[in-house]
Formats: C-alpha cells, sequence, structure tokens
C-alpha cells in the first residue's frame, strides 16, 4: 500500500514555495538579478541555499517561478472581467483596474515582469515571452470585442493600454490618485478616442 502525502505537507510545500519566490522578487527587484545569489536569497529568509535548491534547480528557474507566479494572480485578476456579458468596455475597465492593482500593489514582481528579457534564443526567454504572451492574449480577447472604428486600431489600442498602465508604476504616489481612479481615466481617454 502507497504513502500518502498529507494535505498539511503540501500546503507546507506551497507555503515554503511562495516565500522563496517573494524573496527573490524582493531581491531580483533591488539587487538586479544577476547581481543576486541564491545564498542571497537564502539568507533573506534566514534558510540555507540548499532549501532553495529542493524546491528550485536553479536560479532561472526560479526567475521562471516570479513570472509564473504574476501570471497566475493575472488569471486570477482577470477571470472577472470575462465571466459577464457586460459591455466591452466595461470589461476592459475592469481589467485595467485589477491589471494596475497588481502592478501597483506587487512593484517587486512588477519591475521583474516588465523588465529585460534573457537573450535571445535561450529556454529561459522562451518560457517567459510564453507567460508574457498569455497575459497579453487577455487584453488581445478584451479587445477583440470592442466596437472600434477601424479592426487596424486594435493592436494599437492594446500596446497603448499596456503601455500607460505598466509606465504608471514609475510616477504612480500612494497619496494620489488611487489605482481604480487612474485605470479608468486611461480607458476613458481611449474610448472617446476611438469608439465610433
Amino acid at each position: 500500500m502507497g504513502t500518502k502525502v498529507s494535505k498539511s505537507g503540501d500546503d507546507a510545500t506551497e507555503v515554503r514555495r511562495k516565500e522563496i519566490v517573494d524573496a527573490a522578487a524582493s531581491l531580483f527587484a533591488s539587487k538586479g538579478i544577476a547581481s543576486t545569489t541564491m545564498r542571497d536569497i537564502a539568507a533573506h529568509i534566514g534558510k540555507t541555499p540548499g532549501i532553495l535548491y529542493y524546491h528550485f534547480k536553479s536560479k532561472d528557474d526560479l526567475l521562471l517561478a516570479v513570472h509564473q507566479r504574476a501570471e497566475d494572480w493575472g488569471e486570477e485578476i482577470f477571470a472577472s472581467a470575462n465571466k459577464t456579458d457586460r459591455d466591452p468596455w466595461h470589461n476592459l475597465e475592469e481589467a485595467s483596474i485589477s491589471h494596475l492593482q497588481a502592478l501597483l500593489g506587487r512593484p517587486d514582481y512588477a519591475a521583474i515582469v516588465g523588465g529585460r528579457m534573457p537573450p535571445k534564443g535561450t529556454e529561459l526567454r522562451r518560457n517567459l515571452v510564453n507567460i508574457r504572451d498569455r497575459w497579453e492574449q487577455v487584453f488581445r480577447d478584451l479587445i477583440d470585442k470592442l466596437p472600434l472604428k477601424s479592426d487596424e486600431d486594435k493592436k494599437f489600442l492594446r500596446m497603448a493600454l499596456l503601455g500607460a498602465l505598466n509606465h504608471s508604476a514609475v510616477w504612480y504616489r500612494p497619496d494620489k490618485d488611487d489605482p481604480d481612479v487612474i485605470a479608468k481615466q486611461i480607458v476613458d481617454l481611449i474610448r472617446y478616442r476611438m469608439s465610433p
């Protein structure tokens, strides 16, 4: 008879993995990916490097996990924007608000996900591009449903919207505009310029 792994053991493993990924995101953002070692990450959480290698075989795997965790948040965030038959502009606004809340709520993750990609031709880059493309596909699907003057506008609308939302992390101040207000204003600027 096989031995079953207890649910609490699975939970503890998942909590430890999240702790490691959070520490990696924080250090990658503050020190830079190249300057951060596995030893640095282990010290940040008060563990030995061996515990990191139990969960992740390399720093590249850990970087991929940071991107994957951001994508998982994205899937949760965008679920509400895609599950209703509301006005497509409203759905885009909801997704934009959620995107901005995630971006501004975890600037360490945002800095890594929005940062420079590894060199072309590497497996790591291909994996990270796949994650980014799945994230952008949500916006592509939402924008495809918008009533626009021209279908040719959709590509540029997506790039402009994501660019504006992502760049807000540079100038955002928590004591000023609320992320919801910023996202709504950005979508409204696009809506009134591009609607028929």
